[in-house]
């Protein structure tokens, strides 16, 4: 049963810490106090021009809103799992048999970074002064050093596709910090952020990221009137906070995390419950002996230790043969795991210090019972 809580334990550990990882990692942007909703006036019947003039509409409304600190859009929503990408070119010579960079991309509106809390490291970010159709683009410091290792990239040009084409090209008009985009695990990718006004044909649903001084979803009754006000029949959909959305992300983790734990935690049960009952029918039975040690000048410290050294004795005999097998079994899920290596020390150790802790409280019943025997009553016990 010990070596077998050694395993659970272990593995609970580390799918704990795993979690915790992926929580508590950077993710190159600020998570809290930001609200999302998604729009798509393609539903209510609107022309592409119309659509854009919605989004414009809505954005200026929504910053007036009490509470709303800043406001913006994009195709997807960081961490939303869904993802735009593809080979990128510059108008500069390629390296010998170097493939074009694959670079993902997304369509944002004005203050996108300033709304998502990216900084910006070169140039400057995409305001409403670059939401004139222009075609201009903020790419990260992946994608910078993908496309251009040499030099600055403002000012340059890129664009998709395995070969460079000047009608379609977008010039680099700022450099800003790599930030998580599809995948909680993954590093940023080499990623581009192009101005929605600059490809209008590609605008449909669109993503809101709403920056607010409190609770977001506090804000949420206010937004829903000033979208009724703009048109009655574009729903808000998903309303979520950003939060919220990673903890989504994050389903599969929590799950492995709240099964593992369930699992050790009723191991470590059985444990605490085969160790008291193992104790107690031994202090039973060993009633005289304990009776005679105690009228024989044992003291009671004494006779709790003796009766406690079992207890422990049993855990580590338990933990010997069981860290060995969970260190074994861990490299089956080390590809789960994010942040902690197969062998991690810390969860090792807490699950010795628990185990340790669970047989001693379990041993101390029947230790204290032991101590407290008298000496006359013992030696008439049969």
């Amino acid at each position: 049963q010990v070596a077998l809580s050694v395993c659970l334990l272990f593995g609970a550990g580390l799918f704990v810490r795993t979690l915790q990882k992926l929580q508590n990692q950077d993710f190159g942007f600020n998570r809290q106090r930001l609200l999302l909703f998604e729009l798509d006036p393609r539903r209510g019947g609107y022309t592409q021009q119309r659509v854009l003039e919605v989004y414009r509409q809505a954005l200026e409304k929504i910053q007036a809103l009490p509470g709303v600190r800043s406001a913006s859009i994009s195709a997807f929503a960081l961490l939303s799992g869904w993802v735009n990408n593809g080979s990128a070119s510059t108008g500069e010579a390629p390296a010998q048999n170097k493939e074009p960079p694959s670079v993902y991309w997304n369509v944002v509106g004005p203050d996108f970074f300033e709304t998502m809390s990216i900084p910006v490291v070169l140039g400057h970010g995409l305001g409403w002064r670059d939401m004139n159709g222009r075609r201009v683009a903020a790419i990260n410091e992946t994608c910078a050093r993908d496309l251009f290792p040499n030099g600055s990239p403002l000012g340059r040009t890129f664009s998709f596709g395995t070969t460079f084409d000047p009608a379609s090209a977008y010039e680099i008009v700022g450099v800003v910090r790599n930030a998580k985009y599809d995948d909680v695990r993954k590093e940023p990718p080499a990623t581009a952020y192009i101005p929605y006004t600059a490809v209008p044909d590609m605008v449909g649903s669109m993503s809101f990221e709403i920056r607010t001084a409190g609770d977001p979803l506090a804000i949420a009754a206010a937004l829903r009137d000033t979208m009724r006000r703009i048109d009655p029949n574009l729903p808000l959909i998903g309303i979520q906070t950003q939060e919220q959305l990673i903890d989504e992300a994050l389903a599969h983790e929590h799950m492995f995390a709240r099964i593992s734990s369930f699992f050790g935690l009723l191991a470590l049960l059985l444990v605490a419950v085969g160790v008291y009952g193992t104790l107690a029918y031994s202090v039973t039975r060993r009633t005289s002996e304990i009776g005679i040690r105690i009228a024989l000048g044992a003291g009671r410290p004494q006779v709790l230790w003796m009766v406690l050294r079992e207890s422990l004795l049993v855990v580590a005999c338990g933990l010997a043969a069981g860290i060995p097998a969970a260190l074994l079994l861990s490299r089956y899920v080390a590809s789960m795991l994010f942040g902690v290596k197969a062998y991690d020390a810390v969860s090792i150790a807490a699950t010795i210090l628990i185990l340790a802790a669970a047989g001693a409280l379990a041993g101390f019943i029947p230790a204290h019972r032991a101590s407290r025997i008298s000496p006359i009553r013992a030696l008439r016990y049969e």
